[in-house]
């Protein structure tokens, strides 16, 4: 039985961490999600440290700050306005909870749209009685057992009832069509009832691919509710004889595992379309749903071409994964269901979405943007309401305002759309006053869609440039355990060993992501940079070649080439793949450049002129992003303009408190930061300060462009900056020991380097 507990307003699912209240569904990372079981068990009680670190943490050494994180992150959940505290802080006592949870309940029930709130939620009267006295001797124990603990003030109301909304799992369909190679056939129609059911208003369709991740799972009706998060299963099977199709399907309700509706149909092939409407239709009449509107209704997205519309389906198929190949393939696919039907909307968006898939682990948004552009307005112009072609198009977009404009006019016609949610998170995250926004979007993609490793991805970096390194791995270890080939939590694994300086285990991490996308060009610039954090240059050009933009730049760098650096830069080799890394590795080059070319003023106006430099700066929201102003400070200051140098430094120093503030995560490499411009302003005891705290506890990741930068060049001679070295070097020989026994146990490759050059 599922788990589900009360508590005020708000209905909490321990084992799938989903949090509720009303249509607001919010998954919360496992850590809180314990924290949250905690709380609910003790509450009134003042609750140390030791204590929530013993339930919580399992009794490992964790610091005060971690466990402040997590209460901070509960808090948030419960009330993201910051208007309703339901954790109280003990000044050096610990924390108490001001809720109570009611008796654990089975369901989160939802009945029909014309029954009143209480007779939605009204039980047979013997199951009322039942409840009422077990809810009567409950209080009755909670009172003597608190009585100690709780001060009249601070006892709790009385549990308010939930309304739900309707939540829906579109399960994948058996295929039992004796034809090979039909797969796809089955899982279209999944996915098409799926899509239409997402267009009604008031219900919540889980995403496709969290249902797609039960394929042959258990049958167990109230086990797959509960571990989709769902009130209603829609099952069946589809069997292809010749040209005609039949399909059963039936609507469970998965609290109480009855049946509620079912339907028999057969048909010709040439009327699947037509069929799979109908089927809609019929559930969500079962369901008493309304439909958004008549713009949404889909019709332009469909086709009566029935190969065109198969060929769109193998390639959703293929879809799936995000790898090089598969993306191609699917590329394929649609271009001939376009050729098979050039009226077809949704084909003309999906394949704008597989060549953007495609670009975006290769070589970035631009080289594509003449290709997709005439897609996308294809697409629009045959069906206005197709939302998930708004969705893509925001790639193509620069202007942040007009970004999220064309984001949320997606969402607007495709509200059950868990990328769309996912893809609007991530840009809102950026900027740190959209961090609560942001949290909610990421929540409302990961209810929606539970399985798909992305959405749990997407959060984890969002953790971590909050400072809980240790909630973004797991979240990226979950990822894995939904799919073990999903690249990008492998390679940010490998981010976040290099962010605690375990370099060794970042190549590992490295490693497996590029096994399983070989081709994905960020994948080998990640690979490339984890080699050079230990100075493995051999390796780290055996996995540059061919030459990927950023990762030659990296090595060119590495190799103090600073005119081979400029020239890859000026033969067009930025990637946009990792703008953040392309933006500083191209202003350190140009620095380098314009210091031994003894021309540092022509060189800043060239750097300033490609930062976009007017005298003000634009929103910084990562360290990488202040490295190239105060490359930028570096050059004005040889050139003999310490004013217009100062005043960088000013206005950086001003963006560094305001984003410190609001992204600990980043504290290290912005220590890092603010020891560039002390250095810079002469300030070399406070500068070396900022180097201890930002390298206290281990190398950063780009230790060998930022400890060699000109603005140190005074303080290499000092004790303090040479012992910082002295520990740096040890700790990347321990690494490349470490790393040496890894290869030893096969679980590195050994890389040697050809065309280095």
């Amino acid at each position: 039985m599922a788990r589900q507990i009360r508590f005020g307003a708000w209905c909490f699912d321990p084992d799938t961490h989903l949090l509720a209240m009303g249509e607001e569904r919010r998954v919360l990372e496992p850590r809180v999600s314990r924290l949250l079981e905690f709380l609910l068990a003790h509450p009134g009680e003042t609750l140390s440290h030791d204590q929530l670190v013993d339930a919580v943490w399992d009794g490992r050494v964790v610091s005060d700050e971690a466990v402040r994180r997590a209460v901070s992150t509960l808090r948030h959940a419960l009330a993201p306005d910051g208007s309703d505290h339901c954790i109280r802080t003990v000044h050096k006592r610990g924390y108490v909870a001001l809720f109570e949870a009611s008796q654990p309940q089975v369901a989160m029930p939802r009945a029909h749209r014309g029954a009143s709130s209480l007779q939605r939620y009204a039980p047979p009267l013997w199951q009322r009685v039942a409840w009422a006295l077990s809810l009567v001797f409950l209080a009755s124990a909670l009172t003597l057992t608190l009585l100690a603990y709780r001060r009249a003030s601070e006892s709790p109301s009385p549990p308010q009832a939930m309304a739900m909304a309707p939540t829906l799992a579109v399960l994948p369909f058996l295929n039992l069509s004796a034809e090979a190679d039909t797969d796809f056939l089955a899982d279209g129609v999944s996915e098409e009832l799926r899509d239409t059911l997402a267009r009604y208003h008031g219900l919540l369709v889980t995403a496709h691919a969290s249902a797609f991740r039960l394929q042959g799972a258990q049958t167990d009706v109230r086990a797959l509710g509960r571990q989709l998060g769902v009130r209603y299963l829609l099952q069946g099977s589809v069997r292809k004889i010749d040209e005609r199709v039949r399909i059963d399907a039936r609507l469970t309700d998965a609290v109480s595992g009855r049946q509620i509706w079912s339907g028999n149909y057969e048909r010709s092939l040439a009327q699947l379309l037509d069929l799979q409407q109908e089927i809609s239709t019929e559930v969500a009449r079962a369901l008493e749903l309304v439909p958004v509107s008549a713009q949404t209704g889909n019709a332009g997205a469909r086709t009566p071409n029935v190969e065109a519309h198969l060929e769109f389906l193998r390639a959703r198929e293929r879809l799936a994964t995000w790898a090089v190949d598969d993306a191609e393939q699917a590329i394929a696919h649609l271009q001939r269901a376009i050729a098979l039907d050039p009226g077809y909307a949704a084909a003309y968006a999906q394949l704008a979405d597989a060549i953007m898939i495609r670009a975006l682990s290769t070589g970035g948004v631009e080289p594509v943007r003449a290709t997709v552009e005439p897609l996308l307005d294809k697409a629009l112009a045959l069906d206005p309401g197709l939302g998930e072609a708004y969705v893509t198009r925001s790639w193509l977009i620069e202007d942040r305002v007009q970004e999220e404009r064309e984001l949320r006019k997606g969402l607007e016609l495709s509200p059950n759309y868990a990328r769309g949610y996912e893809m609007l998170a991530a840009r809102l995250m950026e900027l740190p006053e959209r961090q609560a926004e942001a949290l909610r979007l990421i929540d409302r993609a990961l209810a929606l869609d539970p399985l798909t490793p992305r959405n749990h991805h997407i959060k984890a970096i969002f953790l971590a440039k909050l400072g809980d390194l240790d909630g973004a791995e797991e979240l990226e270890r979950r990822a894995l355990g939904i799919d073990p080939r999903f690249r990008s939590a492998q390679l940010w694994l490998g981010t976040l060993s290099a962010l605690r300086g375990e370099f060794a285990q970042a190549v590992e991490h490295g490693e497996r992501a590029l096994a399983i996308d070989p081709r994905a060009t960020f994948l080998r610039e990640g690979l490339v940079n984890f080699y050079l954090g230990l100075g493995d240059v051999a390796a780290a050009h055996a996995i540059d070649s061919p030459a990927t933009p950023n990762g030659r730049l990296a090595l060119l760098l590495f190799d103090a080439d600073w005119n081979g650096a400029v020239d890859w830069i000026d033969r067009g080799a930025g990637s946009a793949t990792r703008p953040e890394l392309a933006k500083h590795l191209v202003s350190y080059a140009r620095l380098r450049h314009g210091l031994a070319t003894g021309n540092p003023a022509q060189f800043a106006t060239a750097l300033a002129a490609e930062l976009g430099f007017d005298g003000t700066l634009p929103r910084l929201t990562a360290a990488p992003e202040f490295r190239a102003y105060t490359d930028l400070a570096q050059l004005l200051h040889a050139s003999g303009d310490e004013a217009a140098a100062k005043r960088v430094q000013q206005l950086l120093e001003a963006e560094l408190d305001e984003l410190e503030a609001v992204a600990p995560g980043q504290k290290r490499a912005l220590d890092a930061v603010r020891a560039l411009l002390l250095a810079q302003a002469g300030r070399d005891r406070d500068a070396i300060a900022a180097l201890e705290r930002a390298y206290a506890a281990a190398p950063l990741p780009l230790w060998w462009i930022h400890l060699k930068h000109p603005a140190f060049e005074r303080l290499r001679g000092q004790p303090r900056f040479q012992a910082l070295v002295a520990r740096v070097d040890a700790h990347l020989q321990a690494q490349r020991e470490k790393l040496a026994q890894m290869r030893g146990r096969g679980l590195v490759p050994e890389r040697a380097a050809q065309n280095q050059r």
